[in-house]
């Protein structure tokens, strides 16, 4: 069949220019991919098949959130793990004797906090929302609900470390709250999400991945707060699991005014709103409420001496500001309690029913429509295949706003409509699964054709919603009563369910 005029004007106007700026573009920088380069490859494997059979798998069981237990459950083993590792050898190369204390902030569903506190470790997690696991820890472990707003009054002088385990637009600020806490606050921030001080972080570098460049600046900001910076790569089932640390500091206790102003200048220079916003912090011996965590009594001071070299005392010096409740930079947003849901499932039915009308006619009357046979011998109309950049022309500029809003825009609403669209590489086309699964690839494993057709025969009998293509198509749909999951007719639906569609 040859190409239709919208194909060829899709491949001179979109692809031919995508692919020059491919060509032209450096090669992307290739990450060192090698995990734990600052542990005992032993000492982690040990303790991480202790901690994986001690809480890990009876969390699994036992997960009431709506997230994958097995990613979620087991990354956090493993993220405490590294933790726990890099504290013991902290212990023994400063001779500590008291557990480090720690505050994990934007902690989420807590199970980090739990951990690191049943194995020894006095600390605290927060995060904006409760969520429904809290509960099952008991009273033994300390998990506040609270927003963050990096500023004076929430300082960390009595903690140890701060943790940022994808803590999201927290993420920036850790190593500068770590900085003007104490000059013996220390950080782990796992990036995730991409975030600047007040806004997304936006830009990538020639040659290096989006990812990459968030580390980079990241990094920077830890340079800047006078960290002395460590990278790592942690064994976690997830692609951005690039751990950086700030264990010690590159300046003197007596260097703390100038390097702070370097750091207000830096923020500043990088939000949309710093005017008055915050002046530099002064190392005192006076203190300074800390009210997030001013119980914490069990923080080890690590002190850099003139000559640079770490050595711990007894005492735990506080920092001062000469500002009071000022937040570090006005235009910071934090999440909101509530997350509000945007993917295109909460517009207005009128509006969606609109929008799947107008692209389902574009397919069916799309150049290279197709007429098939259905099993029962009637002809049905299965549309063309129509570019999502032709979709996104037949909608007025009113609809566009509304379903950008909504995070992802018309492909987001076309997925969501997967019992009608079928949505890949950048086109559109009506979904059609032939109901013989026994026709699959000769490539298909036979153990997976068995899996499929079990799924497939599991599913027909659920017919809580009406079809979409029976009541819709000119055809109707492609499939016979019997095949089809969803209800020819109200009088074929499941009993409760009469006024629901597909």
């Amino acid at each position: 069949m040859p190409p239709s005029d919208s194909s060829e004007q899709w491949l001179c106007d979109v692809l031919l220019h995508k692919m020059a700026k491919w060509m032209e573009d450096p090669p992307l920088r290739k990450p060192n991919i090698s995990s734990l380069q600052l542990l005992p490859i032993d000492a982690y494997n040990d303790l991480y098949q202790h901690l994986k059979e001690k809480y890990g798998r009876e969390r699994v069981e036992k997960w009431p959130e709506r997230t994958d237990p097995q990613k979620f459950v087991f990354e956090d083993v493993a993220i405490a793990t590294y933790l726990l590792v890099t504290w013991e050898r902290e212990r023994v190369d400063l001779g500590l004797e008291k557990k480090q204390s720690f505050a994990d902030l934007g902690c989420g569903n807590g199970l980090l906090v739990h951990i690191l506190r049943q194995e020894g470790h006095p600390g605290f997690g927060i995060d904006v929302r409760k969520r429904n696991i809290w509960d099952m820890y008991g009273d033994s472990i300390d998990l506040r609900e609270a927003p963050i707003i990096p500023s004076d009054t929430n300082l960390f002088s009595n903690t140890d470390w701060l943790i940022g385990n994808h803590s999201d637009e927290l993420t920036p600020w850790i190593p500068v709250m770590a900085a003007r806490s104490s000059y013996n606050t220390r950080f782990f921030v796992l990036p995730c999400c991409h975030h600047d001080f007040d806004s997304k972080f936006s830009g990538k570098n020639a040659g290096e991945s989006q990812y990459r460049t968030y580390l980079d600046f990241i990094k920077t900001v830890c340079e800047v707060c006078g960290f002395d910076v460590l990278e790592d790569a942690l064994r976690i089932p997830s692609t951005k699991r690039i751990c950086l640390i700030g264990k010690s500091r590159s300046y003197t206790p007596s260097e703390e005014a100038m390097v702070d102003q370097r750091r207000t200048e830096y923020i500043k220079s990088r939000c949309k709103n710093m005017a008055d916003n915050h002046c530099p912090i002064q190392l005192t011996g006076h203190s300074h409420e800390t009210p997030l965590d001013s119980d914490n009594e069990h923080a080890v001071s690590v002190n850099r001496t003139g000559d640079g070299q770490l050595q711990t005392t007894n005492t735990n010096d506080k920092l001062q500001t000469n500002t009071t409740d000022k937040a570090w930079a006005h235009s910071f947003q934090p999440r909101a309690k509530v997350e509000k849901v945007r993917n295109c499932t909460q517009l207005p039915r009128d509006l969606t029913s609109e929008v799947v009308q107008r692209v389902f006619d574009a397919v069916l009357n799309a150049e290279d429509t197709v007429l098939m046979c259905t099993e029962d011998g009637r002809n049905w109309c299965k549309g063309g295949v129509v570019p999502l950049s032709n979709i996104v022309s037949l909608l007025d500029s009113d609809i566009l706003k509304r379903l950008k809003s909504e995070c992802g825009g018309v492909q987001t609403l076309l997925r969501n409509h997967h019992n009608i669209f079928q949505v890949s590489g950048g086109a559109v086309r009506l979904r059609y699964e032939d109901q013989d699964k026994d026709n699959l690839p000769n490539n298909v494993p036979p153990r997976k054709k068995q899996k499929i057709k079990q799924n497939y025969l599991k599913q027909k009998p659920v017919k809580t919603k009406l079809c979409w293509f029976y009541d819709n198509h000119p055809d109707g749909c492609p499939k016979t009563r019997e095949h089809c999951q969803f209800a020819h007719g109200a009088e074929d639906l499941i009993k409760g369910n009469q006024h629901e569609h597909n």
